[in-house]
């Protein structure tokens, strides 16, 4: 009886263990590095806010700005106001959007455009994931014209196709331009 008391006990700390490690916090930071290719200088906005960092610094034409916090659940969207975007929802821009959770990312259009983006979770370059989501006027290919359904609960990423892209999400540098 003592014998099979402890083979349950060991099983249940096994499966504890394992439990505690599916849902343990990510060692290593995330990074997001923002450069500003546009002539004008600007402040790129996160919608919501990074953790830990309300608002950028102006970025001049060719500066970039680099930021590292803890989170394996953000989701959230970046964008440039220059051009009259509206610095409160997005509307009127190009929108990187990117979810930590699953290291699904992309380019939306569907809000308007009013700069050139690139996006881009670093890692691994093979197999198509971990490829730049790159769009440059409001009619590229490589983003979405309707909403991507990103920032919902309801999309399921490895159920959508190109211009989604995808990149395991253990990886942690992100590295977003505009123009």
């Amino acid at each position: 009886m003592v014998a099979i008391l402890r083979t349950i006990f060991a099983v249940a700390t096994l499966a504890a263990a394992a439990t505690a490690a599916a849902v343990a916090p990510r060692s290593s930071k995330i990074t997001f590095t923002v450069t500003n290719k546009c002539k004008h200088t600007f402040a790129p906005i996160f919608l919501p806010a990074l953790p830990g960092k309300p608002q950028w610094s102006n970025l001049t034409s060719g500066k970039s700005e680099s930021y590292s916090f803890h989170s394996d659940t953000y989701r959230g969207k970046v964008f440039s106001p220059l051009r009259q975007a509206n610095v409160t929802t997005g509307e009127g821009a190009t929108q990187g959007e990117f979810d930590l959770y699953s290291g699904d990312y992309d380019i939306s259009v569907a809000n308007g455009f009013n700069v050139g983006m690139y996006l881009q979770l670093l890692g691994r370059q093979s197999q198509g994931y971990c490829q730049a989501a790159i769009c440059g006027s409001k009619t590229c290919k490589d983003a979405y014209h309707s909403e991507s359904g990103l920032m919902t609960e309801s999309r399921n990423g490895s159920e959508t196709v190109k211009p989604n892209h995808s990149c395991p999400p253990t990886f942690t540098t992100w590295n977003v331009q505009f123009c």
